[in-house]
């Protein structure tokens, strides 16, 4: 995978036709052969061949050396995944990798042999998924020098019709802009989180409390998960919004309310998201999946999809929390 990275140029991304590339997914950060256009970093009104409803970028941030966040899209754009991995120099990268191909691959090979599952039968699947990477990372992490104790949150959404599923582990986010507003539509796995259903914590201080790095349940590590599924359905141009927590902490929800609604373009979406949150600080990596709800037509092929993929513009249970802060080697 480390292979596939390259080095972008300041905020620039690259826009692919996802038919080029097959059933296997586009991995964080690889240009495949199927690249058929460039973004200009500060937006343009140039016409790409295929328009975008699917955009991600991962950013290492202003402090930390290593990028142990990841994400990957599926082939049809409509199954897509952030993680943000944990456990100290390059095992957080190790863990974020795993998952993500993993769950994408888990998830296309179910639709290929079983095809879409009703409604009721999505959240089965998404376990499932969630099942496979858990254990896939375990034993990864026992086998691999260097990578015990690896974990990763994780995020996931796939859009079936006009209804997006969700599935997630950790403090990674879906955010859903629709005509109402703004929602978070997942809940935290995290020590503040619990403080503040508790009622002894003010929800505004989230993101400041020194406890903010604890997790109560993380993909990976040696533990019993209770993943959260959630649903939710979705109108034409409502967008969602995965990302990590190096995103979301550096971020008021108004300003990521702002900027998903004011841009045109997932594009121009993502990269002020990730833009915005490194110039607030960049404390952490950050990453984001942004998807614009285009239902498929009837005739609508699985290989017509398309996403812009970038590492982005370079301007992150149990009572006692696990410690996610021993991500990457500089604190």
């Amino acid at each position: 995978m480390r292979n596939q990275r390259i080095e972008m140029k300041l905020g620039t991304l690259r826009c692919v036709l996802l038919k080029a590339i097959g059933r296997g997914g586009v991995p964080a950060g690889a240009v495949p052969t199927g690249r058929v256009d460039a973004c200009p970093s500060h937006g343009s009104d140039r016409q790409l061949t295929t328009p975008c409803h699917i955009c991600g970028i991962t950013d290492v941030g202003r402090v930390r050396k290593l990028n142990e966040d990841a994400y990957r899209i599926s082939a049809d754009g409509r199954f897509f995944v952030v993680a943000d991995g944990m456990g100290g120099h390059a095992a957080g990268e190790v863990a974020s990798e795993l998952a993500v191909s993993t769950l994408v691959d888990f998830v296309q090979d179910a639709l290929h042999r079983e095809g879409a599952p009703p409604d009721a039968d999505v959240a089965s699947l998404l376990l499932r998924a969630i099942d496979a990477a858990h254990e896939r990372v375990r034993r990864e992490a026992a086998a691999r020098e260097g990578c015990k104790g690896m974990g990763t949150a994780i995020v996931m959404g796939m859009v079936l019709g006009d209804r997006l599923h969700t599935c997630h582990v950790g403090d990674s986010r879906c955010y859903v802009m629709t005509a109402a507003g703004l929602t978070v539509l997942t809940r935290d796995h995290s020590m503040v989180a619990r403080l503040v259903q508790a009622g002894t914590l003010n929800p505004g201080d989230v993101r400041t409390h020194p406890r903010r790095n604890e997790l109560l349940q993380a993909l990976g590590l040696p533990m019993q998960l209770e993943p959260d599924v959630n649903a939710c359905d979705l109108a034409t141009r409502d967008r969602v919004l995965l990302c990590s927590d190096g995103l979301w902490e550096s971020l008021e929800d108004d300003d990521i309310r702002r900027i998903i609604s004011g841009d045109r373009s997932v594009v121009g979406c993502a990269r002020r998201l990730v833009d915005r949150a490194a110039r607030a600080g960049g404390r952490d990596n950050i990453t984001a999946v942004v998807y614009e709800h285009v239902p498929p037509s009837p005739s609508a092929r699985t290989d017509d999809a398309s996403a812009c993929t970038s590492n982005g513009p370079h301007l992150g249970p149990n009572e006692q929390g696990l410690a996610k802060g021993a991500k990457g080697e500089n604190m």
